[in-house]
């Protein structure tokens, strides 16, 4: 897992310095329609990518003790949850520029069609925040019971770590998404110029 993630993490890096090359689309680089949302919807969609790995772990390390092999439900919800975030992410990016009247106007976008993406992905980046909290505490307690009794050790604060930032991330992120829903409802999303 560690180096899929070292890779997903490079490739984070690499689309965000594609984006910051051209940030507003000014030069001309990258045009705000077509190519900006490309980029956004890949470093979008691998943060979900990350979020499902994590947990999808953590589930098997749980679940797979005795059975020695991830349960299934995991492996086919986080499938499913990588390929429409990232379907999410590109395709209703795209979308958001050339749908409704957005698509007649120039750097407008179509707020129906964000709602609709912010929707989808936080429903389902909630849904993985609360199967994080139930295995993380799981995995918490094993390791603690596994330990030394005069305090948690290296990997139980290490897998601490990992959940209250999961969890906390993935949980504001998609609240502050899911709060701003009903602004983007009807209406086009007007790119501001300098």
């Amino acid at each position: 897992m560690s180096e899929k993630m070292c890779i997903l993490n490079i490739f984070i890096g690499l689309m965000h310095c594609i984006i910051l090359i051209d940030i507003d689309s000014y030069s001309g680089f990258m045009h705000i329609e077509d190519s900006r949302p490309l980029f956004l919807g890949f470093c979008g969609g691998a943060m979900y990518h990350i979020q499902v790995m994590l947990v999808t772990n953590w589930v098997g390390i749980i679940d797979a003790a005795m059975s020695k092999k991830k349960p299934a439900w995991s492996e086919n919800f986080g499938m499913f949850t990588i390929v429409t975030c990232y379907i999410a992410e590109i395709i209703g990016g795209y979308l958001e520029f050339h749908t409704g009247e957005a698509a007649h106007m120039e750097a407008a976008s179509n707020g129906n069609m964000r709602a609709a993406k912010y929707a989808w992905t936080s429903i389902l980046a909630i849904a993985w925040c609360g199967i994080g909290i139930r295995y993380g505490k799981k995995l918490s307690d094993t390791l603690a019971a596994g330990g030394k009794k005069d305090g948690p050790n290296h990997q139980l604060r290490k897998i601490q770590k990992y959940i209250f930032a999961l969890v906390l991330g993935g949980t504001l992120g998609s609240l502050q998404k899911l709060f701003l829903i009903p602004k983007f409802l009807g209406k086009n999303l007007l790119a501001k110029r300098r």
